[in-house]
């Protein structure tokens, strides 16, 4: 019987049980499509990460699975498959802190930086898509059950794509934001906009230090991301194109996962060079296990 040894990460938690899991599984050469989808609907996270070796243009290759299906990239995973990567010292950030990896949504840019027996882990996102403002505000504010009231006057709900494409909803408070809910009305919603997900912001928080709450609504039955890298990197995207438009660097920390007892904080970093924007996002990971996973 053929096994593979995996670990489980945190991504963008400090502490043990905080965070969003991910699993990683390392040297996934000889592993097909099949299997990997089968591993990652048998280990039921929100993504788990297959990294192979690289060539000569890349360093590794990431190929990102939910429980259903294969997405082209994802930010809690490749956090946490760095983390996995210098804990089986498969690399060493103190001698190598930049690397490239291939993803089904381009060549990506990955820093790493090991400082205190922390880990941190930025990652370039795929260039943002602007969709155009959502005219029908009451429709979201309905699908998302909260009132047209209660979301933020002067700014606009925009479908946002930095890999997996998201609506980016802002509300007035942390209130309004924790009684948003997954309603049946919301896989429609997202299709009609041409994303995957809803990314719910609000510049009220729990920590004072940081700038903003977020919720990853996704149409998905049953999960919701405690922590989406992609998610609050169209986050960034917005609000260097929407709230800081005479700006053309900023970082925002923002807090995500409260709501389920799982609270992550994510560092974007959001740039632009007249109409060019690049996005980072990232943060620490901690490992909460590893072991073998058996194959028939």
């Amino acid at each position: 019987m053929k096994s593979k040894f995996y670990y489980v990460v945190n991504s963008f938690g400090e502490r043990a049980f905080e965070g969003n899991p991910a699993a990683i599984f390392l040297n996934c050469e000889d592993l097909t499509e099949c299997t990997m989808q089968a591993i990652a609907k048998q280990l039921n996270l929100v993504e788990t990460v297959f990294v192979k070796n690289g060539d000569s243009e890349v360093d590794f290759e990431l190929r990102y699975f939910t429980p259903n299906k294969e997405v082209d990239i994802a930010g809690h995973p490749t956090v946490a498959a760095f983390v996995a990567l210098e804990n089986e010292k498969s690399i060493n950030s103190y001698l190598k802190d930049s690397f490239v990896i291939k993803t089904r949504a381009g060549n990506k840019e990955i820093r790493v930086k090991s400082e205190n027996n922390k880990i941190s882990v930025i990652m370039e996102s795929k260039q943002p898509v602007f969709y155009d403002f959502v005219q029908d505000r009451k429709e979201v504010a309905e699908v998302l059950g909260i009132k047209l009231e209660e979301l933020i006057v002067d700014l606009p709900i925009q479908p946002i794509d930095t890999g997996l494409g998201h609506l980016v909803v802002p509300v007035k408070s942390l209130e309004v934001l924790m009684r948003v809910k997954r309603r049946s009305g919301l896989k429609d919603l997202c299709n009609k906009y041409g994303v995957s997900e809803a990314q719910v912001f609000t510049y009220d928080t729990y920590n004072k230090d940081l700038d903003v709450h977020t919720r990853n609504i996704c149409p998905r039955e049953g999960i919701e991301d405690p922590g989406c890298g992609i998610g609050n990197a169209a986050l960034g995207a917005y609000l260097l194109k929407n709230k800081f438009k005479d700006d053309n660097d900023i970082i925002v920390k923002a807090e995500q996962g409260v709501i389920i007892g799982m609270p992550c904080t994510i560092e974007v970093h959001a740039s632009r060079i007249n109409e060019d924007f690049k996005i980072f996002i990232g943060g620490t990971g901690k490992v909460m296990s590893k072991g073998e996973f058996y194959i028939e």
